[in-house]
């Protein structure tokens, strides 16, 4: 099974979150929900094979990834049913991922799609906001480690090619394709069609931590067996160095469960909280036919829905919207703005590399606000100058050319939104003429605050 690649897990636990979490926030939601819901009713023998598929959507997961039907199974199986493949053989695996950041962690999870264009930040990328209230970015602080449980009873597969399947589109897809703009069809049907898929249970669980900055794998592993695989007996052969799992703080768990008699998503802190969910040897007895869900997808397999247009000139007007309604789901990683400052100088430092705790010079003093390294739509660069002569670095939304007096630029720091994101807070900036200082910062400090004056906004972060 090590094609098949299970994603949701991977995303169900991304999310944004700020340096200050230590419960759960109301953005999460942590109601048990039913692992697939569609629009239509799957096929009692082939499920969803033949469907559309939504690679940006969550896998397998309430019904954002799994659309409509586009081939026309039961006819495709009538007239070539050497070429619909049933295997009925059982089988079980557990696998294990992991990633130092949410990004890291989709890429290894996105390694084996070629969805025709690129699109390796955008797979499965609504899992990472779906599941939650509130549509924010995620910060590039936590990491994450996973583990998924499969119990398979049946695999189901399609042995054609493309221009074979254009023959055996749905009425209602094949109607859609002649009447309905590229877009619409992207966004009913999704951007790819499943062509080998397995039916039974599946569990996953998933583990977000902060592991510090150095050491952060090691860390991240031991404090995933300690705090979510002991929990259900699980992950024997798992070995870490347990003793560094002390290192992890924030931590946050979810559990997915598809199949049997005990479906459900659930998000806990696996240091105060024990979950619903029981053992998994107990689970899976309860996995059958009749409850059995959409546990894989075999990736590498799937097909473009483009390719299913016939006609090159809605074939080319599809790739298109596929393209560009990926690009829209691309994720965009915050990372952290840094504060530092120098007290001999009197000097603050806003930077989005970490330099460390203390190096001699420079004091740590936070977390700013989150940020983008590169450009993004509705984002404007936050420049950075430094004044050699009074030790001064300065943030400015405002490019002042490479020298402006005494002031040097020194580099692009940040990307901010020019106008207010849902979310996002502005980034006031102070300075203080007497002590040749500026400061950025997200807390409002009046118009004037001891020798420090307010000088504007920069623009907007997410806090």
């Amino acid at each position: 099974m090590r094609n098949f690649i299970y994603a949701i897990g991977v995303c169900s636990l991304l999310f944004s979150c700020n340096s200050e979490l230590e419960t759960l926030p109301e953005e999460f939601n942590t109601e048990g929900t039913a692992p697939l819901v569609t629009r239509v009713a799957a096929h009692p023998k082939y499920g969803v094979l033949g469907w559309g598929y939504d690679v940006t959507g969550n896998y397998m997961s309430h019904g954002k990834g799994v659309t409509l039907p586009v081939i026309d199974i039961d006819r495709f199986e009538a007239e070539n049913f050497d070429r619909i493949v049933l295997d009925s053989s059982t089988s079980q695996e557990t696998e294990y991922y992991y990633g130092t950041t949410a990004e890291e962690y989709l890429k290894r999870v996105g390694d084996n799609v070629d969805t025709g264009v690129d699109a390796k930040k955008a797979l499965f990328s609504l899992t990472i906001t779906g599941n939650y209230q509130k549509n924010t970015s995620y910060s590039s602080e936590y990491s994450f480690a996973g583990c998924d449980h499969y119990y398979s009873l049946k695999r189901c597969y399609i042995r054609a090619a493309v221009e074979r399947l254009q023959n055996y589109l749905s009425d209602t897809f094949r109607e859609d394709l002649a009447e309905l703009p590229a877009e619409d069809i992207v966004d009913f049907y999704g951007t790819h069609v499943l062509a080998d898929i397995r039916m039974g249970g599946r569990v996953s669980f998933l583990y977000k931590t902060y592991a510090g900055k150095e050491n952060v794998e090691a860390i991240t592993k031991a404090g995933f067996k300690v705090d979510v695989l002991n929990l259900f007996s699980i992950g024997n052969e798992y070995q870490v160095n347990t003793s560094l799992a002390v290192n992890n703080s924030r931590q946050l768990a979810t559990i997915n469960v598809t199949g049997g008699t005990d479906a459900l998503l659930e998000t806990f802190d696996p240091i105060k909280e024990q979950p619903r969910f029981g053992s998994v040897a107990d689970w899976q007895r309860t996995v059958n036919a009749d409850n059995a869900g959409l546990i894989d997808v075999e990736l590498p397999r799937l097909i473009p829905i483009y390719e299913l247009a016939a006609d090159p000139t809605v074939k080319a007007a599809l790739k298109e919207a596929v393209a560009n309604y990926i690009e829209s789901k691309r994720l965009k990683q915050l990372f952290p703005l840094y504060e530092y400052f120098r007290a001999n100088k009197m000097d603050h430092y806003a930077t989005s590399v970490w330099q460390g705790l203390a190096n001699g010079l420079w004091e740590y003093q936070g977390v700013i606000g989150y940020v983008y390294l590169g450009p993004e739509p509705g984002t404007i660069p936050l420049y950075l100058y430094y004044n050699k002569k009074c030790v001064n670095h300065y943030c400015t939304p405002v490019y002042q050319g490479e020298k402006k007096g005494d002031y040097v630029l020194e580099g692009i720091t940040a990307y901010i939104y020019e106008k207010q994101e849902p979310g996002t807070v502005p980034l006031y900036m102070y300075y203080n003429g007497r002590r040749c200082d500026h400061y950025v910062t997200i807390v409002w400090q009046g118009n004037k605050k001891g020798d420090y004056v307010y000088e504007g906004n920069a623009g907007y972060v997410y806090p």
